[in-house]
């Protein structure tokens, strides 16, 4: 292959001579223009690498690319006389750098393969460095460039294409298929003329060049300095051109790979001009239009014509916006920048600026045309009803743009430098954006919108995260824009007026009647100029005479409107539309009949009628027009109904009278009184009598006849009773016992001594009654041994004066009493009243709390220290005293007044610091009341040893009234005990097994008194015994033991199969002990329940019973039965004369 080229080239060279100009080459030369360069302190040359087949880059120049968009085409003017010159240098991977091998086709515009495929294997090459590439094939300009690979006339149309087209090249990566570089090519495209080349610069194009500033310094250090030169058809003339170059030779732009295209409208389709041209974060929108040339495509792009464009007007008919006018020539894009913000000619963003733009046709001639703003400044303020003001603005006319949509360039430090090449502009270029999309900042103090243009080099930007995030310009699609030819012009205008109407008249008119209609127009601004009235146009139903002048008269209902029609500035006509309904309204003739009740008013337009007749209103109508209202009037006299009902007292007292009367109601209109005829009463005893009263002297059934004429004069009677009850006066006795101290009181008299007393009440019935009270007083009991706190010596200063009388001389045993006292006693201080019998008593703070706290300090207490000498016992059998919560306190040094009273009261005895005995919520009474503690029988009042007892009361829950004061009153609070030979001494004890006689150590066994009082612990040993020594001889007590073993001891899957088969009824099981051990869950049921809670446990989804209990206790002899297993006691009652209890365990869920 290689020598075949070399062959042609050599045959060529013998044919024809060269002619040199000054372009010699065509790729690198304009891509890579600089030999020498300085990047990051290191001197190199420019290298702009085709990159191709990157799916990133729209897989540019690729064999497998189908799209026309991404290839890179050379334009053949005459095929069979042009011929193509080129050559590339070794293709190498974009990150490591490693060799590919290679190979490329030409095709023909069919798409059929003309040359190739050229294959470039091993590092091989047709070009081996940037001053080859630049100086172009050597077989055209001599020494110093590359031995190019050439394609003839021949081969351009050995497929059978003889025409002017475009040709394209396609290559392939045949070492793995990834995307690949080529730093340095030439594509040269000659014609032979007369025996001699010559060369057609402005041949190779594509419409979306994908390159790469490779990464040899750093990324993205190498800057990209290549120039490239854009065709624009003229939108009118499509066969003539604009022709446009961009320099990017020292702009700064240092992109690594990217991509870019040029088109008519940006980065969009839309059809939304402003839209369309913004650009694009993290998306390649390089949407291809317009062919990109290394060189000015003479010889394909004639140049086109400059047009013109000039600001004519501003108008509006109404409200809706505005129209600015512009006359154009030429196809254009006009942009109007509405400069309401500081009037610089410049747009800012998020100010009142606004920028409209549109796209226009040309039809050949000076064309006016306008431009549409619907009102509302940048920062949504209205125009459209201001009355007065000003609109700057500012004209961009735009001929052919040229939209630079650039994908993926990471800086670009100096800007864009764009140079209008053909034809030339008498304008400078301005270029236009609108980044307001991109997140991030440009940098270099830019702004992200520049609509109004800046003049070339500009639109630059220096923000760089990292390869791997979005900056500026990394990953986002950046969009310049410019025109081929752009004219600007700057005008204030007055916002222009435009007329309203309303129309002025009545809503409706009488019947034969006509009203008239008037139309007025409104100027808007009202100080705006005024354009003249050219007409006025009426329509409706029932016009009569003119319809055009400013008024119209009807005579028919119906919509009327009128069009106003004016000529604005641009003598275009105007016109406003407004409407007026019109309703013809009736003459009204009515009649109205209507009933009333006696007694009832009927109102009527403010008029009110209660007698028969016929009555006549002549009305105005809501409408305005004449009414005549008839009003016949009947009035109903109904049929009355008289009831009577006689009142009194119940009872009458006996040998006393009492009135009885009576109440007579009248059914309905009690304004209109039936006429009263007669009064008949009667009865056992009347003494006197007046019409509807009577006076009687005794009980039994009273009656009234009531004769009585109705309103329609009929005689009618009724007639009612009423039964009195004769009262007796009563005389009673009641006999009252107290105690000394105590008091009783009936109807407010308290009585506290004995002795016969008479009191008079009065009965339910309000009759007179006596009682007689015997009251008779009994002294306390006096015990023979006793502890007594009289408070005698009752000092509110002092509880050491508070101490207790006994007998301290008993030989039995010796005993020691505290006196009473309290925790914190400065705070908890005390007071004496009068107590039971007239002496002294305590009174006490209570505690605020409802609940009873046995920590609070407001407990009052005291001490006994009882030591029995040797084979002696002490037994307290009673605690007693007398307490009351008055309503009202009273001190006997100090005040009185309302007291805040405790409901209740709690009493405590601890033995040795243990609580024994409690009683709470015990209900304290107004009155001196006395409390009696039965502590007989109790064993923990037995003492054999030494012993401390401690006794407190506490009183609490307030009533809760204003008061701070909370008295509780205590008085005569005695402990009576007794001393005597020690009584025998029981036990009990045994043995605890299960079911299989196995022994069960460590269950816990706790024994009760009857009270309920915890008296003893005990644990079995490694036997199963146990023993409860040293009790009371007879005494009664309670044992429940408790074992806490492994849940799962003795419980296997052969335990839930039989109980399944139980359930099934294949297997029943047959002890009660197995039947307990089966009812898991304790519902004295044995059912599926039982068999789930059981497989959750062996399973280990749980880790307990649901009762968490897994063993029963019970005693061995009680009786049970499978039909009532579960009827036995936990709680085992036993006495304590040396009884022997064994007790069996039941291991819940082992059913063996």
């Amino acid at each position: 292959m290689v020598n075949r080229y070399f062959i042609r080239l050599l045959i060529c060279f013998i044919t024809f001579t060269l002619i040199s100009l000054d372009v010699k080459s065509e790729g690198t030369k304009q891509l890579a223009p600089n030999e020498s360069i300085v990047i990051e302190g290191n001197e190199t040359h420019d290298i702009a690498s085709l990159h191709i087949d990157s799916p990133i880059y729209n897989n540019f120049a690729s064999r497998k690319n189908k799209n026309p968009e991404s290839r890179l085409y050379v334009h053949i003017s005459d095929p069979t006389s042009e011929c193509i010159f080129l050559g590339f240098s070794a293709a190498h991977l974009m990150n490591d750098g490693g060799l590919q091998d290679i190979e490329y086709w030409v095709l023909d515009p069919s798409g059929k393969e003309i040359f190739g495929g050229v294959k470039l294997f091993d590092g091989e090459s047709e070009i081996k460095n940037w001053q080859e590439a630049v100086n172009g094939p050597e077989q055209l300009n001599g020494n110093g460039g590359y031995n190019a690979t050439y394609i003839s006339s021949d081969d351009l149309t050995s497929r059978g294409w003889t025409g002017e087209g475009d040709y394209y090249i396609e290559f392939r990566n045949r070492s793995s298929g990834l995307p690949f570089l080529i730093d340095y090519f030439d594509i040269t495209v000659a014609s032979n003329n007369n025996e001699t080349f010559i060369e057609k610069p402005g041949r190779v194009w594509a419409y979306n060049w994908a390159l790469f500033s490779i990464n040899d310094f750093g990324f993205p250090n190498r800057p990209f300095n290549g120039s490239f030169y854009i065709c624009a058809p003229d939108t009118y003339d499509e066969s003539k051109s604009f022709i446009s170059k961009i320099d990017f030779n020292g702009s700064g732009f240092q992109p690594a790979a990217f991509n870019f295209a040029f088109n008519s409208f940006g980065t969009d389709t839309t059809g939304n001009v402003v839209f369309d041209r913004q650009s694009v974060e993290n998306r390649n929108r390089t949407l291809w239009e317009y062919p990109i040339y290394l060189n000015d495509p003479v010889d394909i792009c004639e140049e086109a014509i400059l047009g013109d464009a000039k600001i004519q007007s501003i108008r509006r008919c109404d409200n809706n916006g505005f129209e600015f006018g512009v006359y154009i020539k030429a196809h254009s894009e006009v942009n109007f920048l509405l400069d309401f913000h500081d009037q610089d000619g410049i747009f800012t963003a998020n100010t009142k600026d606004v920028v409209i733009a549109e796209s226009f046709e040309f039809d050949g001639l000076d064309t006016l045309v306008f431009l549409f703003w619907d009102g509302i400044d940048g920062l949504g303020n209205d125009y459209n009803n201001l009355q007065g003001g000003e609109i700057p603005v500012k004209m961009i006319y735009g001929q052919t743009p040229f939209h630079f949509p650039i994908y993926d360039g990471e800086y670009l430090f100096n800007g864009l430098n764009v140079e209008q090449v053909r034809p030339r502009s008498f304008n400078p270029t301005l270029l236009f954006y609108d980044d307001t999309n991109i997140t991030e900042d440009p940098g270099n103090n830019n702004v992200k919108a520049q609509l109004v243009g800046c003049e070339s080099p500009c639109h630059s930007w220096d923000l760089y995260l990292n390869q791997n995030f979005i900056g500026f310009g990394n990953k986002n699609t950046i969009n310049t824009w410019w025109f081929a030819h752009q004219i600007q012009e700057e005008k204030v205008f007055d916002i222009p007026s435009y007329y309203t109407c309303s129309i002025e008249g009545p809503s409706g008119f009488c019947e034969n009647e006509t009203i008239k209609l008037l139309a007025r127009p409104r100027l808007n601004p009202l100080a705006g100029e005024p354009y003249p009235i050219s007409e006025i146009a009426w329509n409706g139903p029932g016009i009569v005479g003119s319809n055009n002048l400013s008024y119209i008269e009807l005579d028919e209902e119906g919509e009327y409107t009128a069009e106003i029609f004016w000529i604005n500035d641009d003598d275009v006509e105007c016109s406003s539309v407004c409407a007026h309904t019109v309703e013809m309204l009736t003459i009204f003739n009515v009649v109205i009949d209507t009933t009333i009740i006696l007694g009832n008013i009927v109102e009527i337009n403010a008029e009110q009628y209660f007698d028969e007749g016929s009555f006549i209103q002549n009305l105005t109508a809501n409408n305005g027009c004449d009414s005549i209202l008839t009003i016949n009037v009947d009035v109903i006299i109904p049929d009355v109904i008289l009831t009577c009902k006689l009142e009194g007292p119940p009872t009458v007292c006996t040998n006393e009278t009492t009135l009885i009367s009576s109440l007579l109601t009248q059914s309905i209109l009690p304004d209109y009184p039936v006429n009263i005829l007669s009064y008949e009463w009667s009865g056992p005893n009347i003494i006197k009598e007046d019409k509807d009263q009577i006076e009687i002297g005794e009980e039994g059934i009273y009656s009234l006849l009531v004769n009585y004429k109705d309103l329609n004069d009929n005689t009618l009677i009724t007639d009612c009773q009423i039964q009195i009850i004769a009262s007796p006066v009563y005389n009673d006795s009641l006999s009252i016992d107290l105690f000394r101290g105590e008091t009783f009181t009936l109807n407010n008299i308290e009585y506290s001594e004995s002795g016969q007393y008479v009191d008079s009440l009065l009965t339910v019935d309000k009759c007179d009654s006596i009682i007689n009270i015997n009251i008779q007083i009994k002294e306390l009991p006096i015990y023979d041994q006793y502890i007594l706190f009289d408070m005698s010596d009752c000092r509110s200063s002092d509880y050491e004066k508070l101490v207790a009388s006994f007998d301290a001389s008993d030989d039995c045993l010796s005993l020691e009493v505290s006196n009473l006292y309290r925790q914190n006693p400065e705070i908890n201080a005390h007071s004496c009243t009068s107590g039971v019998g007239g002496g002294s008593a305590i009174c006490i703070s209570s505690d605020d709390s409802s609940i009873y706290d046995a920590s609070s300090d407001k407990h009052i207490r005291f001490k006994l220290t009882v030591v029995p000498e040797e084979d002696k016992e002490v037994v307290i059998s009673q605690f007693s005293f007398f307490e009351k919560s008055p309503e009202y306190f009273s001190w006997i040094v100090g005040g009185e007044g309302l007291n805040n009273y405790p409901n209740k009261f709690a009493v405590s005895i601890k033995v040795n610091d243990s609580i024994v005995y409690t009683q709470v919520d015990q209900t304290s009474t107004r009155d001196w009341k006395l409390r009696t503690f039965d502590l007989a029988g109790n064993v923990n009042f037995v003492f054999r040893d030494s012993t401390e007892i401690e006794f407190s009361m506490m009183a609490y829950d307030l009533v809760g009234n204003e008061s701070f004061v909370t008295a509780w009153d205590l008085d005569e609070i005695q402990v009576v005990y007794s001393c005597s030979d020690k009584t025998m001494i029981g036990n009990i004890h045994g043995v605890v097994t299960d079911v299989f006689d196995h022994p069960i150590a460590d269950v816990e066994l706790q024994l009760f008194d009857v009270l309920g009082n915890i008296v003893y612990h005990n644990v079995t040993n490694s036997l199963g015994q146990y023993a409860f020594e040293n009790l009371l001889e007879g005494a009664n007590y309670s044992i429940n033991a408790n074992y806490n073993g492994d849940v799962l001891k003795g419980v296997t899957a052969i335990d839930l199969l039989q109980i399944k088969r139980h359930i099934l009824g294949l297997n029943y099981i047959s002890t009660p002990y197995q039947y307990i051990a089966a009812d898991v869950n304790f519902d004295h049921e044995i059912t599926a329940i039982d068999l789930l809670y059981l497989s959750r446990l062996i399973l280990g989804i749980s880790e307990s019973f649901p009762h968490d209990k897994p063993w029963i206790f019970i005693d061995e002899k009680s009786h049970i039965d499978i039909d009532n297993f579960w009827h036995f006691n936990e709680n085992i009652q036993v006495n304590s004369k040396d009884t022997i209890l064994n007790l069996k365990g039941i291991k819940i869920g082992d059913v063996r």
